[in-house]
């Protein structure tokens, strides 16, 4: 298990692009097998290029033993919004998911949100775990997709992993 004492984390660079495309692809293949087509990775790429280097938005990985990106997450510190949180399938369930948002809590002391697909049962049975607290059912103004908001108060009870 990681403790943000010992969580590896820098933000993220544009050399970090295509890395993280790819473990987004990844991981979010591994989410949602439901999922009949998943786009080529020059499309996941471009996406990462464009929605989550957009200013305010501040990326930040998680890293292993030897520096290598084995997780990120995507945070708008002005909206108090956590975007994407994705870590690669090998190193899930070690700790690492809770580790970044003990860093967002840092982050944004005075609380956030976060948004996860209906359909992504493990993501809901972690944040509930971590100790948010759910929020209104929405679609996804870009998927359609149904989703449910989660937030963390800075009153909630900090459970780090």
């Amino acid at each position: 298990m990681y403790a943000l004492n010992t969580l590896a984390t820098r933000r993220a660079t544009p050399d970090d692009d295509m890395t993280v495309a790819a473990l987004w692809r990844k991981s979010w293949a591994s989410a949602n097998s439901w999922a009949t087509e998943l786009a080529p990775l020059e499309v996941w790429l471009e996406r990462v290029r464009a929605e989550f280097r957009a200013p305010p938005k501040e990326m930040v990985l998680s890293l292993d033993e030897q520096g290598g990106v084995n997780g990120f997450m995507v945070i708008d510190l002005l909206r108090g919004y956590v975007d994407q949180l994705f870590i690669d399938t090998d190193f899930q369930g070690h700790g690492l998911g809770g580790a970044l948002l003990d860093v967002a809590c840092q982050r944004m002391p005075h609380g956030w949100t976060l948004h996860v697909g209906r359909a992504n049962m493990g993501a809901q049975r972690f944040y509930a775990q971590y100790g948010l607290s759910r929020g209104a059912l929405s679609l996804d103004p870009k998927s359609g997709r149904e989703r449910l908001a989660y937030r963390w108060n800075s009153d909630s009870e900090f459970k780090s992993f």
